[in-house]
């Protein structure tokens, strides 16, 4: 059957009468002998477009009746080519109106099933009708994707006819150039593969090409041999169409006598072909085809509402057993609950004391390292300090890390004038200042009563003194909050300097005595300035203290 549809479609583009009618005949004789439907569909189809090229409109109604032959066939592959068909014969007949609901429907059930080929021919169709019908914007989009898909798959001659196709749209909508060449490169394939009807419509678009570039004689010659290839072939289907191109072209060059034989050979031609009595056995065949459509489409329907209400059942059923499953599950739910919320209540205590024990240990941290009238670190904390700076890398010479042992002068006597509570302010003011004028360079320390330590990494000993001499004259200057009256309104610090040489300050002790001893040097020369340790300073024994409070 497949062989036989094949060799007439081949014969139908190459004007082959004899095969055409043996592959008919046979095709006849199994839908006879073998109630095969498929192959008289086949016959029937083959029959209606061998009319039609020829001109004879009982073609549509042959079409249509071999499509009803398959219409209850539950194959969409069957489906999609009849459709195709029946799409291709309403479109062949220029009945575009009544072909686009067939060859979209074609097109759906050809990409269902996943054929290329046959998408690609009803996407051909689809374009024609959408030109035929003046909407061109979708006709020129459609033309492009059929003869893509045509290429993906090899198809390049059919691609061409395609693009042919795509011609006479651009010649509609003012291209003529892009249609010429498309034309042109599509003639060439069809006269090589002896498609004589395409090499027809080829050279119809080719003639309406240069008749829109301005050239209706050299229109004329063209569409004129055509005219006459197709009255001397079984081509007479396509005579209306070039005569009107004919009649169209000779009015262009002012031969009205053959523009009006033309047209009038026109109606003719088409007055024989749409003869009311066929009008009318075409209407009843195609009343018959869509009225079992719409009952395939409501069976369809009805099988797909079938299906969704066992599907509903099914449904229900999950349901009702999941919900059985659902009950006894809940008790343990339930369990699994209560001890869910129980370790979480467990948790939250376990979290919330762990949060208080650290906020203690923080607590108990902050007192063990930290001074309770100022606020800076302690002694302890100092000592920790120092000890991380001579483990770590050691610096570049002029870098290394510097200590300022800071001492308030005569403080007995604001104590002794002004009371402890002030003297504790001024401590804390004193403090304050430090600590401002020391942000980013070092780390305050109070080591006792009125003796403080300045830690400062990565300084070297000149800018350590520059920045003692500040602090001295910062505190100096400072107002301090004593009573109105007071003898004393100032106080003054004496500062000693040490710089961490790593050989001789290198360690707490060492380093700790030279600030000391540069510190006892700066209380013995006076009070109220800074002295820096000289390196052999960490060598020499701790010296006895100034009393800060004597003269």
């Amino acid at each position: 059957r497949g062989l036989l549809w094949w060799m007439g479609s081949a014969a139908l583009n190459l004007n082959d009468d004899a095969t055409l009618t043996e592959a008919v005949l046979r095709l006849d004789s199994l839908d006879h002998a073998h109630s095969d439907k498929l192959a008289g569909a086949a016959a029937d189809f083959l029959r209606a477009f061998h009319l039609i090229l020829n001109g004879d409109a009982s073609g549509l109604s042959m079409a249509l009746r071999g499509a009803s032959l398959v219409q209850d066939s539950s194959n969409l592959k069957v489906d999609a080519w009849a459709r195709y068909e029946l799409c291709d014969a309403y479109t062949q007949v220029g009945e575009a109106s009544k072909a686009l609901p067939v060859c979209t429907r074609a097109a759906n059930f050809a990409r269902a099933v996943g054929d290329d080929w046959e998408l690609a021919d009803d996407q051909n169709d689809l374009a024609w009708n959408h030109s035929a019908l003046k909407q061109y914007a979708q006709a020129v989009a459609l033309f492009k994707e059929s003869r893509k898909r045509f290429r993906s798959i090899g198809a390049n001659q059919v691609a061409a006819q395609v693009g042919d196709n795509l011609s006479h749209t651009y010649i509609l909508t003012g291209h003529p150039r892009k249609a010429l060449a498309l034309s042109r490169a599509s003639l060439v394939l069809e006269l090589a593969a002896g498609r004589d009807n395409d090499a027809l419509l080829s050279r119809d678009n080719i003639a309406r090409a240069y008749a829109a570039l301005g050239q209706p004689k050299r229109a004329m010659k063209i569409i004129e041999a055509a005219i006459h290839d197709a009255e001397h072939s079984s081509n007479h289907g396509l005579l209306p169409r070039l005569y009107a191109g004919d009649s169209q072209f000779a009015e262009a060059a002012g031969d009205l006598k053959h523009a009006l034989a033309s047209a009038r050979k026109v109606s003719a031609l088409l007055r024989k072909q749409r003869n009311p009595s066929l009008l009318a056995t075409e209407k009843v065949l195609e009343n018959r085809y869509q009225q079992r459509e719409r009952e395939l489409r409501i069976r369809t329907l009805e099988h797909q509402n079938r299906n969704k209400t066992l599907e509903l059942e099914v449904a229900r059923a999950r349901t009702t057993h999941q919900n059985e499953v659902a009950r006894r599950q809940q008790l343990w739910i339930l369990i699994a609950l209560l001890i869910s919320v129980g370790l979480l209540l467990v948790t939250g205590l376990l979290y919330l004391l762990l949060r208080s024990q650290r906020h203690h240990a923080n607590a108990l941290r902050q007192l063990a390292l930290r001074d309770p009238l100022t606020g800076v670190d302690n002694r302890r904390a100092f000592m920790q300090t120092a000890s991380e700076m001579i483990e770590g890398p050691r610096t570049y010479p002029g870098s290394e890390h510097a200590l300022l042992l800071l001492d308030l002068d005569h403080f007995k006597a604001v104590n002794d004038t002004a009371g402890h509570p002030a003297g504790d302010r001024v401590l804390s003011d004193v403090v304050n200042d430090l600590e401002l004028a020391s942000t980013g360079v070092g780390r305050i320390s109070r080591l006792g009563g009125e003796e403080f330590a300045l830690l400062c990494p990565r300084m070297g000993a000149e800018q350590a003194r520059r920045h003692a001499a500040v602090l001295c004259h910062r505190i100096a200057t400072l107002p301090l909050p004593l009573p109105e009256g007071s003898p004393i309104q100032s106080v003054t610090i004496s500062i000693g300097v040490a710089i961490l040489d790593g050989t001789h300050s290198h360690d707490i002790e060492t380093w700790l005595r030279a600030a000391d001893y540069a510190l006892y040097k700066a209380k013995a020369q006076g009070r109220n300035r800074v002295v820096l340790a000289t390196p052999t300073d960490g060598d020499a024994e701790a010296p006895k203290h100034v009393d800060p409070d004597s003269d």
